[in-house]
C-alpha cells in the first residue's frame, strides 16, 4: 500500500507556502531595487562632486582674473586722465591758444618750459607706469598676446612723452615732438589718439574678464548651483 502525503497538505499549509515564496520574491526585488537606487545615487553624487570641483575651480581662477582686470583697467583709466591733464596744462602754459603780439614772447623758450611743467606733472607718475608694464606678461598668460600688446602701448606712450620732452628741451626734432606732447595743432593730437586706441583693446578685454557670465562649471554650464 502506498501512502499519498499530498492528503498531509492543507489549504492552509499550500497558503503559508505560497506567502512564503511571494516574500522572499519580494524582499529579493526590494534589496535588488535598493542596491540599483543606492549605486545611481552614488553614480549622481560622483557627478555632482566632480562638477562642484570643477566650478570651484573656475570660479577661484575667474576671481584671480576679474581681480586682475579690473586693477589693470583701473590704472589705464587713472593714466590717461593724468596723461591728459598733463597735456592740456602744458598746451596752456605753452599759450598755444593764445595768439600774442607781444614781441618779447618768444615761441620755442615758451615750449621750453611748458615741456618742463610736463615732466614735472608726469614724474610722480612712473612708478605706475612701470608696474603697470610689468603686468604685459600675466595679461598674455591670462587673455593672450593681442590685449597684452595693447597694454604694452599704453606704458609706451608715458615713454614717449618723456623722450620727446628731452628731445624738445635739447631743441631737437620739434615739429614731431610737440605734437607728441600735445603742443602740435589742436586737431592733430597723435598721443591722445594712440593711447584711448589701446585702451579700448584692454577695456573689452577687462570688461569680459570681469564679467561674472565667462564662469564655467568644465562641463558646458556656466553655473551648476541650479543642479544643486
Amino acid at each position: 500500500m502506498i501512502f499519498d502525503w499530498t492528503t498531509l497538505i492543507g489549504p492552509g499549509v499550500v497558503a503559508a507556502v505560497i506567502s512564503a515564496t511571494v516574500t522572499g520574491a519580494g524582499i529579493w526585488i526590494s534589496s535588488r531595487t535598493a542596491r540599483q537606487t543606492h549605486t545611481e545615487k552614488l553614480r549622481f553624487d560622483a557627478m555632482l562632486a566632480r562638477r562642484k570641483a570643477h566650478y570651484d575651480r573656475a570660479l577661484k581662477d575667474w576671481e584671480r582674473k576679474a581681480a586682475f582686470a579690473e586693477n589693470v583697467l583701473a590704472e589705464c583709466y587713472q593714466l590717461r586722465e593724468v596723461i591728459g591733464n598733463a597735456l592740456n596744462l602744458a598746451r596752456i602754459y605753452a599759450r598755444l591758444d593764445d595768439p600774442t603780439d607781444d614781441p618779447e614772447f618768444d615761441r620755442a623758450r615758451q615750449t621750453k618750459e611748458a615741456c618742463h611743467v610736463l615732466g614735472k606733472e608726469l614724474a610722480p607718475h612712473a612708478e605706475m607706469v612701470a608696474a603697470l608694464k610689468a603686468k604685459k606678461y600675466r595679461a598674455q598668460a591670462y587673455f593672450g598676446t593681442i590685449p597684452a600688446e595693447a597694454l604694452s602701448s599704453v606704458a609706451a606712450v608715458y615713454g614717449a612723452i618723456t623722450l620727446s620732452i628731452s628731445l624738445l628741451e635739447a631743441g631737437l626734432g620739434r615739429e614731431r615732438n610737440e605734437a607728441v606732447v600735445g603742443l602740435g595743432p589742436l586737431e592733430d593730437q597723435p598721443t591722445m589718439d594712440a593711447l584711448g586706441k589701446a585702451i579700448s583693446v584692454v577695456e573689452e578685454t577687462c570688461r569680459a574678464a570681469m564679467d561674472v557670465d565667462a564662469i564655467s562649471d568644465g562641463d558646458g554650464d556656466n553655473d551648476p548651483r541650479a543642479s544643486r
